[in-house]
Order: structure tokens, then sequence, then C-alpha cells
């Protein structure tokens, strides 16, 4: 089956491409950049085409000519800050490029199943201590969480479209997503590992945020669920939170710090974050029985290996990697 990624060199694209690639898929993606870090580690045998899906006749010709079975759009400016200082841009890559990708599905004879990951900050936020549910009002506070709302609104008004039709569109709300290959500066566990192994300045905005983080290694298993999911109904549109550890309790960054004996640091306060953000996950444990296999302490004692061993040793990055990755599918042969 060929499978195609949009944003494979990311973070959570590329654990993804491994994993797939690694259970026998044809697996073909699309991104911005040439990352060689992750061409090397997780990219090999992917076939892989550099360029913008916002351009959308080069996007056409490349999906006409690879035919996936199923896309999984990942591709996006993923950073808060910068889509309040450059929201065109985010807008743009993350509302065009989407709806480029979808157009192409809506059309194609070839494509049956798209999966768009989205963010838990499509909700309308106001800080109350409760779950987020999949029903709940969608909101922003910021053009990237509008972006990520417009996302759902466009897949759900896609699948209105395919009534009647054979295709599937699934959303996925992710929550905080924590794992080694994350190396963007701006994100709390980059930034957390860039001090400790680098000793570059740590300065944080909001010790005691409450996010549902969550394994990136939980997130690809969730993700190969949907794509062998065999649909026995007519329903055109799902939507799921994706979110939490295997500990079911709730964390802070504070707790990081703590656990990762992180001491020196300096607060900065830029004011666009909310404090308190949980999902409910109990939709899509009940319809896919997605079972999540780490807890939070696993969680950062697995990524303090990796980023050790980026920092200091990372000629053994490749096995370390391969081994998380035959640790998955170990759980999944369990499992079944």
């Amino acid at each position: 089956m060929k499978i195609l990624i949009t944003g494979i060199a990311g973070f959570i694209g590329a654990w993804l491409a491994s994993l797939l690639s690694r259970y026998g898929y044809e697996v073909f993606g699309i991104d911005m950049e040439d990352n060689k870090l992750r061409n090397e580690i997780f990219l090999k045998g992917c076939v892989i085409e550099i360029f913008d899906i916002t351009d959308k006749d080069r996007l056409n010709r490349f999906l006409t000519t690879v035919k996936p079975e199923i896309i999984i759009h990942m591709a996006a400016s993923p950073i808060v800050s910068d889509s309040i200082n450059l929201p065109e841009k985010t807008l743009t890559n993350n509302i065009v490029g989407t709806l480029n990708v979808l157009d192409y599905f809506y059309k194609s004879e070839d494509t049956r199943k798209f999966i768009c990951t989205t963010s838990d900050k499509c909700y309308k936020n106001t800080e109350q201590n409760f779950l987020f549910s999949e029903g709940d009002a969608l909101g922003a506070a910021d053009p990237y969480s509008s972006s990520k709302a417009i996302q759902e609104i466009l897949c759900e008004t896609y699948a209105n479209l395919l009534l009647g039709q054979t295709k599937r569109i699934y959303t996925l709300r992710l929550g905080n997503v924590l794992g080694g290959g994350d190396l963007h500066s701006s994100r709390i566990l980059p930034s957390l590992f860039l001090h400790k192994f680098s000793n570059r300045e740590l300065i944080l905005r909001n010790i005691d945020a409450v996010r549902p983080w969550q394994n990136v290694l939980d997130v690809v298993r969730t993700i190969r669920a949907i794509v062998e999911r065999l649909e026995i109904n007519n329903t055109n549109f799902y939507c799921y939170n994706v979110g939490g550890t295997a500990d079911n309790k709730i964390h802070r960054v504070k707790d990081m710090l703590d656990i990762l004996e992180i001491i020196n640091y300096s607060i900065a306060d830029f004011g666009y974050d909310k404090r308190y953000l949980q999902i409910s996950t109990e939709k899509i444990e009940e319809e896919l029985g997605c079972i999540k296999q780490y807890s939070f302490l696993e969680t950062l004692k697995q990524c303090n290996k990796w980023y050790e061993l980026y920092y200091n040793a990372p000629n053994e990055l490749s096995d370390y990697t391969n081994r998380l990755i035959d640790e998955v599918i170990c759980f999944e042969n369990i499992d079944n």
C-alpha cells in the first residue's frame, strides 16, 4: 500500500514514516526542507520530494504520479510565537496547504483515506479546569490556533461533500508531543535539553502550565491504527482527541524540570500561553481501542537518553532510535 506523508521530515512525520516503513508500507513524502539528520536516522527507503504544498500545480503533479491510497497531512507552520510575528506565513501554509491537499483527495480516484493532524489548541479555551471533548466549541487565541480550527472546519466540509462515497477523512487533535528528534528550540523539550547538554540559557514562559503531554511513539501508533482501520459504517468524517500518558495524571512543566533535575532557568511571560489545557481521549479509546504505552516518567527518561546521544554520541543515535521502534512493534504484537 502506498502512503504519502506531507511534512515527512518534521518531528512526528519522521517517526511515523520510520514505523510505517517497518510494517512494509511504501512511504512517500513531501517536505519544504531536506533534513539530513532525519534522512539518515528515520527516512531511509522513503521517496521524498522537496517543495511547498501551497504550490498546487506541483503538488497535483506529484500526487498524480504517486497515486497514494492514503494521505497523512502533517505539514504545517507549527510554532505559536512565529504565528504571532508572521501570521500570513502561518495561515497560508496551514490553511492553503491543507486546502490544496484536501482538494486533490476529493477529486482523486486512487486515494481513499485522508488523515489530518491538527491540535488541541483548536478549542475555545477559557482555562476552565475540565477536559475538552470533540463536540466542544472551536476557537483560537492566536493565528496558529486559528489555522488549526480552520483545518478542522475544512476537513468536515470536504467530508460533507463526500456523502455517499467510501472515502474517509480523519482529524487528530494532538496534545503536546514529546520525543527525540524535535529540534525546534521554541518548544519546551528541545529547549530543556539544549540547556542541559549545551549550557544554553533557559527561558521558560510558565512552569505551572498543564498540557496533555504524550509520547511521540504513542502518537504514531495511533495513526497506524487509523491507517489499518476497516471502515464499517457510512460515516465520512471522524475527529479524535489524541493525548495523555499511560499514568493518566496531570503534569506541569515544573514536573519536567524536577524529573530532569533542571534548576537554573528564568521566567518570561509573553502573554499568549494558556495555563491549563487538557483533553478527553475517551472517544478514541472506545472506538479504536488505542491504549497509551508510555508514562510521563518513561517518556522523559527516553527523551533524555535520545538527546544525550544526539549531543554526546551521535553515532549511536540511529541504533537507539531503531530500538525504540522495535519496542513499539513488540508492544503492538503483544496487544494483538
